[in-house]
């Protein structure tokens, strides 16, 4: 049966829903291709261009396609690939044509897992002659590819790392972990070893080359087997809440309107981090603009505590994340305010404005933000082109 696209102009092939004829991908809601590899476990998949004729796997003419960085689909526990049919559904619409997932064996022990997603990685790079991929993890995935990009110098090879309702709470995965997998006690130990060297951030070299997008919803939970995710910010993450469960994170339109911008390849990324407060005595609050875009608050809700040890390498605090496209040809312009809580009222700490030259870049500059009352707000700007 033909898949109604809403969104399809007429005269344009449709996607096509798979049929009880073709065996091979029986139960499948759009068609994937098996890449053949040697010597690795998991099962690496292609999403493909469904034409009429379902005989035949069909790739297009990529001179046609307006992305060509590829992006890598995962899943987490007890899934697999076709978890995401929606998702690279709507990569396709958008103009991306070099789709792939994993079916992954095993996310116990994530230093083995590491290595096979490495090689995948490196299959991947390979048949697309890529420099960099985008990664989208569901779940535990999410967990996976970020102890990759630490620990198995995956940082080196993703250029943006969207975590779709992952677990990033030492509980919550240990929960999932007893709930979801047939480990034992001393597998789900040596996981949790893991876990921990995850719950650091990445090295301050590395936040300009990779960017990571963390999206939650709300707290999923089921009597059955008492396994909780909930939202949990990262500090080296763009993070963003919204009002979905763990299992439907992944097919959400805002999750895709709101990670999407980001997988495109032509674009400037550039990401403000959170260094010292000095003189800050009261709570704190920043709001960050550039032309175009919509006022961003940090913290959304609440205040940065005045005394809050942000001042360590290894714990930085990203405040704002944004793209601009390269074609662009007015100059951008980033705006920074801070505003102190004094006796439940907002006073005015200062005000920076920093102007981003794009063709200068990558970069790391250094920026302070000064009051007239002594305050001061260090701040690092990090700058990259893909």
């Amino acid at each position: 049966m033909a898949y109604e696209d809403e969104d399809r102009k007429p005269g344009q092939t449709k996607f096509v829903d798979v049929t009880p004829e073709t065996v091979r991908l029986k139960e499948l809601d759009h068609f994937w291709i098996e890449i053949e590899k040697k010597g690795i476990e998991w099962r690496l998949w292609r999403f493909s261009y469904l034409d009429t004729d379902l005989t035949e796997n069909y790739l297009p003419d990529l001179t046609h396609a307006r992305f060509n960085e590829p992006i890598l689909l995962i899943h987490g526990f007890r899934s697999k690939h076709t978890i995401f049919n929606w998702f690279a559904r709507e990569l396709w619409r958008h103009g991306f044509r070099y789709i792939f997932a994993l079916d992954i064996s095993s996310l116990i022990d994530l230093n083995v897992a590491s290595a096979n997603l490495s090689e995948n990685v490196k299959t991947i790079k390979e048949i697309t002659n890529a420099h960099k991929i985008s990664v989208l993890a569901h779940a535990s995935g999410g967990i996976l590819t970020r102890f990759y990009a630490k620990f198995q110098n995956g940082a080196a090879h993703i250029r943006v790392l969207a975590m779709i309702g992952s677990p990033h709470d030492k509980t919550q995965y240990l929960k999932l972990l007893q709930n979801k997998s047939r480990a034992s006690e001393e597998e789900v130990e040596q996981a949790i070893d893991y876990f921990e060297d995850i719950s650091s951030t990445i090295s301050e070299k590395e936040l300009y080359f990779l960017t990571q997008i963390n999206v939650g919803g709300s707290v999923w939970s089921t009597e059955k087997n008492g396994s909780v995710v909930r939202f949990i910010p990262l500090p080296d993450a763009v993070n963003i809440s919204i009002g979905e469960t763990q299992l439907r994170v992944h097919k959400h339109r805002i999750v895709f309107r709101l990670v999407q911008p980001f997988l495109i390849p032509q674009i400037a990324i550039f990401k403000i981090r959170l260094l010292t407060l000095v003189n800050i005595h009261s709570p704190l609050s920043l709001w960050i603009h550039s032309q175009g875009r919509v006022t961003q608050q940090y913290p959304r809700q609440g205040f940065i505590a005045p005394h809050q040890d942000i001042a360590i390498p290894e714990n930085p605090v990203i405040v704002y994340t944004n793209q601009v496209e390269l074609n662009r040809e007015d100059p951008l312009k980033l705006v920074i305010h801070a505003f102190e809580n004094v006796r439940l009222q907002q006073k005015r700490v200062g005000r920076l404005e920093v102007p981003i030259k794009l063709d200068s870049l990558p970069r790391v500059e250094y920026l302070s933000l000064l009051g007239e009352e002594g305050q001061r707000i260090d701040l690092a700007l990090y700058a990259y082109i893909p």
